[in-house]
């Protein structure tokens, strides 16, 4: 979860080691994706949504049913999607 002061951009980021890959979403307080995940490197996908108002934020990782993963994730307030 990340809140901030004022009108930001969230940025979620999933990374692992090796395995199948990760996917992740931002979502909004009702649980709804705000932003989807694309590719950032061989083992990273991120997912960033600009011009946010100030609440609570949540980034969630997925994969295919049935595999398995282990995955770090963040989500942090950056200055821009770059």
């Amino acid at each position: 979860m990340c809140a901030g002061a004022h009108r930001a951009t969230r940025r979620g980021r999933t990374s692992w080691d090796a395995g199948s890959p990760v996917s992740c979403a931002l979502l909004n307080p009702a649980g709804a994706a705000i932003g989807t995940g694309s590719p950032m490197g061989t083992n990273a996908i991120r997912a960033c949504v600009a011009n946010l108002p100030v609440s609570a934020y949540y980034a969630v990782a997925f994969s295919p049913k049935g595999l398995l993963n282990n995955y770090r994730i963040e989500l942090k307030i950056v200055d821009n999607c770059l």
